[in-house]
């Protein structure tokens, strides 16, 4: 189970990652993650095989770009 939490840890950190390079290339300067935090559950509550849930957050620090100024 370790290694599978390892692995999941993992997905998890690539998928803020590609948000954070998603801000920079439209809104932001700067971006750093913070905190990362995750839970999963497995269920089989109707019966038809284990259903597997993830939860998580993100903790970002974001340094927005400067406003566009308008041209007169």
């Amino acid at each position: 189970m370790k290694r599978n939490s390892g692995m999941r840890s993992k997905s998890f950190y690539r998928i803020a990652t590609s948000n954070c390079a998603v801000l920079l290339d439209t809104i932001a300067d700067d971006c750093q993650i913070n905190s990362l935090s995750s839970n999963t559950d497995v269920t089989n509550i109707d019966g038809r095989g284990p259903k597997l849930t993830v939860r998580g957050q993100v903790g970002m620090a974001v340094k927005l770009k400067p406003a566009a100024s308008t041209a007169k």
